[in-house]
């Protein structure tokens, strides 16, 4: 059944959409463009034209912020869209993920493969984990397609295009990887939808 239909999006140009962490607003990227609506009533609250096409956006839990993927991560005042701060990427990002409170924000770099997870404040990488992403020409190809941090923001979860889930613990410092259907018998708990 259909909650709410929103006028306006353009969905043939639509790159990517996500929800707010609390689910009452929706971030649209359509080709250079950033709208967010408020579910409840279909209203679009802002708009903001990046020149390029942006690659990511999430909205932190308490809605006054955004984080944007266009060069750099920038994170944006909603209410102005003024930046707040930038993090520069070690190398581009395939996917990213950031915790619900913008603190951190964690990708999979294009050319080690490794996963990065680096303060916003300080644009300080504390965490790097080697074996996510391997291509087409390895014998198990591991492409990454999404990410989500935990809601606790202590695990980071990289489901593939293959149906595995590299699963990475920042207080262990420990990767752990599920196949399809080590998944299926086992209940994802804990984990945002939408962020990817």
């Amino acid at each position: 059944a259909v909650i709410r239909a929103i006028d306006g999006i353009d969905v043939p140009r639509m790159a990517f959409l996500t929800g707010s962490p609390n689910g009452d607003r929706l971030a649209v990227s359509e080709h250079t463009n950033i709208k967010v609506y408020d579910i409840g009533t279909g209203k679009l609250l802002r708009s903001l034209e990046f020149g390029t096409a942006p690659r990511f956006i999430s909205l932190d839990k308490d809605k006054k912020r955004a984080m944007v993927l266009v060069k750099n991560f920038e994170i944006h005042a909603l209410d102005s869209w003024q930046v707040l701060g930038t993090v520069e990427p070690v190398e581009r990002p395939l996917v990213a993920a950031v915790s619900s409170d913008l603190t951190l924000v964690a990708y999979v770099g294009a050319g080690s493969g490794r996963l990065f997870v680096t303060e916003t404040k300080t644009g300080k990488t504390i965490f790097s984990f080697e074996g996510f992403y391997a291509d087409y020409a390895t014998p198990i190809p591991v492409i990454p397609a999404a990410m989500s941090f935990s809601s606790d923001n202590t695990n980071i979860a990289v489901f593939t295009a293959s149906g595995l889930l590299k699963w990475a613990n920042l207080t262990s410092k420990s990767i752990t990887t599920r196949s399809p259907l080590e998944l299926a018998e086992t209940e994802m708990t804990g984990f945002k939808t939408g962020t990817h």
